[in-house]
C-alpha cells in the first residue's frame, strides 16, 4: 500500500515542530508495511488534491495564517471535495480555523474562510 501526504504550508505552519509531527507520522505508517510519500507543499505549489491521500497542516503565527488563508481560499472547492471523497486531513492547533467557514483575527475582525 501507498499514501501520498500533502504537507500543506510546512514552511509557515510549523510553530510547535509539526514537522517532526509529519515524521512521526511517515515513521509509524512505514512501521506497519504502508510506503509513505511526503509532498511538501506552500505557496506557489500548485496543489493537485487528486494525487493525495492525506492532508497535514500544523500550527502557525496568526501572520502566518493569514498569509495561507489568502493563499488556501484558491482552494476551497477541492477541499471540499476531498473531504467528500473521505480523505483524511489531519490539522492540528489553529489551522484548524483555516478550514471553517470565517476566522476572527485578534482585532475581532471576521474573514470569510
Amino acid at each position: 500500500m501507498n499514501i501520498v501526504v500533502g504537507h500543506l504550508y510546512y514552511d509557515l505552519m510549523n510553530l510547535y515542530g509539526d514537522n517532526g509531527n509529519i515524521k512521526v507520522l511517515k515513521y509509524n505508517l512505514e512501521e506497519q508495511g504502508i510506503n509513505v510519500t511526503i509532498k511538501k507543499l506552500s505557496l506557489d505549489d500548485k496543489i493537485d488534491f487528486n494525487k493525495l491521500d492525506m492532508i497535514y497542516m500544523g500550527s502557525g503565527t496568526e501572520e502566518n495564517r493569514k498569509i495561507v488563508l489568502n493563499d488556501i481560499l484558491k482552494y476551497k472547492n477541492n477541499i471540499n471535495k476531498f473531504y467528500k471523497d473521505n480523505k483524511f486531513l489531519l490539522v492540528t492547533g489553529n489551522s484548524l480555523s483555516l478550514f471553517g467557514n470565517y476566522i476572527i483575527d485578534k482585532d475581532g475582525n471576521k474573514k470569510d474562510a
